[in-house]
């Protein structure tokens, strides 16, 4: 490919992955909210795992989006451009069907080094060896991005594994506890597994209970 295709598919990988706003990490920020209002989560939330050559988590962000746009299929370059993620840059469907080509010309290669990036994660991080994981590509893109963003080994687990019907409660709930976390200014972006999920709601409420109690004194 010349130099102009490989620029698009470069900014195609990156809108791909979805890391043009800078990296950052749901669980660091949960638990940060949690501490500045004095709610001590029993549990480690977020979690600093080793990398894959000593890495950064923000350098290892861009590589596992460049692992996912060449191991997936879907989105096609095409759907990118239609739903608005990249400009096609006055692009012929010709050359864009040459960008495609070598996108999956590149699969076999990627899901090595995906493979590869799994097994140095899982064998380094003694605290992931519960991670139950199915032999595929999306249980192990997701375990990665689970490792990289600092999520807890239970989080991670549950992701990977939960059921359709699962993701569907996940949602209502975690809705539901977003109103009332919002209201003191604690921000939970990612899927806590049931059970944390139901530590955090039983934490804020006895939260709020102190401070409706503490407003009732004055």
């Amino acid at each position: 490919m010349n130099k102009k295709l490989m620029l698009f598919l470069n900014a195609c990988m990156l809108q791909f992955a979805n890391v043009g706003g800078g990296y950052n990490s749901s669980a660091q920020i949960l638990e940060t909210d949690l501490a500045k209002l004095g709610i001590k989560f029993p549990k480690k939330l977020w979690f600093q795992y080793k990398l894959p050559g000593g890495i950064s988590p923000e350098k290892f962000e861009i590589e596992s989006g460049k692992i996912d746009f060449f191991v997936f299929k879907y989105p096609t370059i095409k759907d990118l451009i239609q739903i608005g993620c990249v400009d096609r840059g006055g692009l012929s469907d010709e050359e864009l069907d040459v960008v495609e080509k070598y996108r999956a010309s590149q699969r076999t290669k990627y899901l090595e080094v995906l493979d590869k990036h799994f097994k140095w994660v899982k064998e380094n991080n003694p605290e992931l060896s519960i991670v139950n994981i199915p032999d595929d590509e999306i249980a192990k893109s997701n375990f990665l991005r689970g490792a990289l963003y600092g999520f807890g080994p239970e989080e991670i687990s549950y992701f990977i594994n939960r059921s359709y019907e699962q993701a569907e409660s996940d949602h209502n709930e975690q809705k539901q506890l977003r109103i009332v976390l919002d209201k003191i200014g604690v921000r939970l972006e990612y899927i806590l597994c049931p059970d944390n999920r139901a530590l955090l709601q039983k934490q804020v409420n006895e939260y709020l209970m102190k401070k409706n109690q503490g407003k009732g004194k004055e």
